[in-house]
């Protein structure tokens, strides 16, 4: 083994001893002060979940890793402008041209009246 390889190692040695320690003290922590597993489950009772539930997990895995059916794929992309935006011309106003809907949403060229008692 190299200094290399070695120094890998003990890298992801130390990186498994973190995490065991983190996962020790939460379940102590967990357990001391009961708290209430939809808050925080204790990581023996997320484990026995995983174990149990893998052929679940993997066969979702494999539906959200497999790639996109052909179908999907033949989507044409977005059209974008072909002009060099110096190219484009410039706006005669500076004042946006609104659809109707819009314009009556934002109660815009509308008359506003006021009724007083």
């Amino acid at each position: 083994m190299t200094g290399r390889e070695r120094s890998a190692a003990a890298d992801i040695a130390v990186a498994g001893l973190a995490l065991l320690a983190i996962a020790v003290a939460l379940e102590v922590w967990t357990t001391a002060f009961r708290v209430p597993s939809y808050l925080m489950p204790a990581p023996s009772a997320v484990i026995v979940r995983l174990v149990r539930d893998a052929p679940v997990f993997a066969s979702e895995t494999l539906v959200t890793a497999s790639p996109a059916s052909a179908s999907a794929r033949a989507v044409p992309p977005v059209e974008t402008s072909s002009k060099p935006r110096a190219a484009r011309p410039r706006p005669t106003s500076t004042i946006p041209v609104l659809s109707e809907t819009l314009s009556k949403a934002l109660g815009i060229g509308m008359k506003v009246q006021y009724y007083l008692p």
